[in-house]
């Protein structure tokens, strides 16, 4: 597989919830940490999701939000992950 995506979280599919037009993935991270992903119904025939499947979820950089402090604040996003932020070299480095 080749993709431009950075943000590539590999897990396994723990749950598969069928609506009417899309469905929910949820996909258990090798971390203990979950996220969901909602793609179409098709998407799931095509793809051969079944659960246990090990997957690759890929994010795209502006549907990421980065807080470091949340001020009192509720914020409402559902695939919430907790980290630290490291410098990534992309050419030769000192």
């Amino acid at each position: 597989m080749q993709a431009s995506g950075r943000n590539q979280f590999t897990g396994n599919v723990s749950n598969v919830l069928i609506g009417a037009v899309n469905a929910e993935i949820h996909v258990s991270l090798k971390d203990g940490e979950a996220i969901v992903a909602s793609i179409t119904k098709e998407s799931i025939e095509t793809l051969g999701i079944k659960i246990g499947m090990e997957v690759v979820a890929l994010v795209k950089a502006p549907q990421i939000i980065i807080i470091t402090d949340f001020g009192g604040y509720r914020l409402w996003a559902r695939n919430q992950l907790q980290g630290i932020m490291r410098p990534i070299c992309l050419l030769a480095c000192s």
